[in-house]
Protein backbone atom coordinates (compact mmCIF):
# COMPACT_ATOMS: atom_id res chain seq x y z
CA UNK A 1 0.00 0.00 0.00
CA UNK A 2 1.17 3.71 -1.10
CA UNK A 3 1.43 6.50 1.75
CA UNK A 4 0.80 9.80 0.01
CA UNK A 5 3.37 12.50 1.27
CA UNK A 6 1.46 15.36 1.72
CA UNK A 7 2.82 18.91 0.95
CA UNK A 8 3.40 21.62 3.77
CA UNK A 9 4.68 25.35 3.47
CA UNK A 10 7.07 24.02 6.30
CA UNK A 11 7.92 20.48 5.14
CA UNK A 12 6.00 17.48 4.56
CA UNK A 13 4.58 14.54 6.65
CA UNK A 14 3.08 10.81 5.47
CA UNK A 15 0.32 9.28 7.35
CA UNK A 16 0.86 5.20 7.70
CA UNK A 17 -2.64 5.01 10.01
CA UNK A 18 -5.40 6.99 9.76
CA UNK A 19 -8.25 6.18 11.53
CA UNK A 20 -11.12 7.85 13.78
CA UNK A 21 -9.05 7.60 16.76
CA UNK A 22 -5.20 6.88 16.23
CA UNK A 23 -3.02 8.42 13.72
CA UNK A 24 0.62 7.48 13.10
CA UNK A 25 2.64 9.55 10.91
CA UNK A 26 6.07 10.33 9.91
CA UNK A 27 6.53 14.40 9.72
CA UNK A 28 9.80 16.06 7.94
CA UNK A 29 10.33 19.88 9.03
CA UNK A 30 12.67 22.08 6.69
CA UNK A 31 15.14 23.55 7.75
CA UNK A 32 14.88 26.68 8.97
CA UNK A 33 10.76 26.45 9.33
CA UNK A 34 8.33 25.85 12.13
CA UNK A 35 4.84 24.58 12.24
CA UNK A 36 2.01 26.88 13.52
CA UNK A 37 1.43 27.63 17.00
CA UNK A 38 -1.50 25.15 17.59
CA UNK A 39 -3.99 23.49 19.94
CA UNK A 40 -6.23 19.99 19.31
CA UNK A 41 -9.08 20.13 21.26
CA UNK A 42 -9.91 16.11 20.53
CA UNK A 43 -6.45 14.81 20.49
CA UNK A 44 -3.24 14.37 22.03
CA UNK A 45 0.35 14.05 20.53
CA UNK A 46 3.13 12.12 21.33
CA UNK A 47 6.40 13.09 19.34
CA UNK A 48 9.45 10.88 18.85
CA UNK A 49 12.49 12.39 17.52
CA UNK A 50 13.87 10.31 14.77
CA UNK A 51 16.63 12.63 13.40
CA UNK A 52 17.82 16.00 13.59
CA UNK A 53 17.06 18.94 16.42
CA UNK A 54 15.05 21.91 17.33
CA UNK A 55 12.80 23.01 19.86
CA UNK A 56 9.63 21.82 20.70
CA UNK A 57 7.20 24.67 22.06
CA UNK A 58 4.49 24.13 24.94
CA UNK A 59 2.50 26.30 26.44
CA UNK A 60 5.18 28.68 25.91
CA UNK A 61 8.04 26.88 26.80
CA UNK A 62 10.57 25.85 25.00
CA UNK A 63 11.83 22.45 25.24
CA UNK A 64 15.49 21.39 23.20
CA UNK A 65 14.91 18.59 21.13
CA UNK A 66 17.35 15.91 19.62
CA UNK A 67 16.99 12.27 18.44
CA UNK A 68 15.39 10.35 20.56
CA UNK A 69 13.66 12.89 22.39
CA UNK A 70 10.02 12.58 23.48
CA UNK A 71 7.51 14.82 24.04
CA UNK A 72 3.80 14.53 24.95
CA UNK A 73 1.18 17.35 24.44
CA UNK A 74 -1.79 17.25 25.85
CA UNK A 75 -5.53 18.13 24.25
CA UNK A 76 -6.13 21.90 24.60
CA UNK A 77 -2.39 22.51 24.81
CA UNK A 78 -0.89 25.07 22.77
CA UNK A 79 2.10 24.01 20.70
CA UNK A 80 4.73 24.30 17.80
CA UNK A 81 7.41 22.37 16.46
CA UNK A 82 10.45 24.38 15.20
CA UNK A 83 13.29 23.11 13.52
CA UNK A 84 16.13 26.31 14.13
CA UNK A 85 19.46 23.62 12.12
CA UNK A 86 20.29 24.15 8.93
CA UNK A 87 19.15 19.69 8.61
CA UNK A 88 16.13 18.11 7.94
CA UNK A 89 14.06 17.44 11.74
CA UNK A 90 11.90 14.08 11.35
CA UNK A 91 9.61 13.21 13.86
CA UNK A 92 7.21 10.37 14.25
CA UNK A 93 3.95 11.56 15.77
CA UNK A 94 0.96 9.52 17.42
CA UNK A 95 -2.45 10.98 17.69
CA UNK A 96 -4.83 9.69 19.93
CA UNK A 97 -8.14 10.79 20.63
CA UNK A 98 -10.74 12.60 18.24
CA UNK A 99 -8.69 12.00 14.96
CA UNK A 100 -9.13 15.00 12.45
CA UNK A 101 -7.47 17.94 10.40
CA UNK A 102 -10.25 20.03 11.22
CA UNK A 103 -9.26 20.16 14.89
CA UNK A 104 -6.76 22.77 14.52
CA UNK A 105 -6.46 26.15 16.31
CA UNK A 106 -4.17 28.12 15.22
CA UNK A 107 -2.60 31.25 16.74
CA UNK A 108 0.04 31.89 14.99
CA UNK A 109 1.34 30.64 11.53
CA UNK A 110 4.38 31.91 9.52
CA UNK A 111 2.24 31.08 6.53
CA UNK A 112 -1.31 33.24 6.66
CA UNK A 113 -3.16 30.55 8.28
CA UNK A 114 -4.23 31.55 11.92
CA UNK A 115 -7.54 30.81 12.58
CA UNK A 116 -10.29 33.52 12.77
CA UNK A 117 -12.65 33.52 15.58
Amino acid sequence: MKHPIILKPWGQYTDYIRERDLVLKDISVNPNSRLSYQSHRLREEHWYIVKGKGLAVIEGVEIPIKKDSYIFVKNGQKHRIINNSSKLLKIVEIQLGECSEDDIVRYEDDYGRTSKD
